[in-house]
């Protein structure tokens, strides 16, 4: 059981150090994104009374209207497509990996106390068969025709629990 404790500190710490570098990106995603609005909201602003004072003399106020939408469209499109290049790290690859081998291990654990459960039931199943039988044999005291039946349940269980 020990070794399986170990497992599970091993999961779980995966799972608690993935979850702080998620937290960890995601934060420095954030905050790259919260100042490069503030940034691209001064620069857009600025560049876009100048250009459209520019372009309003050679081209009209409702084009030059129109063209700026149009950059300030494709400029915010490409703060959009660089904020979400950010890719795993191998740290985190690594704890992934981790992670994935530890739940392997606790699932390997899981079926075989499972098999073991499944064969304790058999013998349980054996024994409630055996004491069945016996009870319609004879006529003498239940009790006193159970004793050889359990002692030789506990004594195979017993064995068998020491051998593994």
């Amino acid at each position: 059981m020990n070794e399986m404790m170990l497992k599970l500190r091993i999961w779980a710490r995966a799972e608690t150090t993935l979850l702080k570098i998620n937290a960890r990106r995601t934060g420095n995603r954030f905050t790259a994104l919260s100042v490069a609005l503030g940034f691209a909201i001064v620069a857009v602003g600025m560049i876009n009374i100048g250009v459209f004072e520019l372009l309003a003399e050679s081209q009209g106020r409702v084009e030059a209207a129109f063209y700026l939408a149009g950059v300030n469209g494709l400029l915010a499109a490409l703060v959009v497509f660089l904020a979400q290049r950010s890719k795993p790290g191998l740290e985190e690859d690594m704890v992934n990996e981790i992670r994935e081998m530890a739940l392997a291990e606790l699932q390997t654990d899981a079926d075989q106390i499972k098999d073991e459960f499944d064969r304790v039931a058999e013998h349980l199943r054996e024994i409630e068969g055996a004491v069945s039988a016996l009870r319609g044999v004879g006529s003498g005291s239940t009790l006193a025709s159970l004793g050889p039946v359990v002692d030789l349940a506990v004594h195979a269980l017993k064995s068998r629990h020491e051998s593994k």
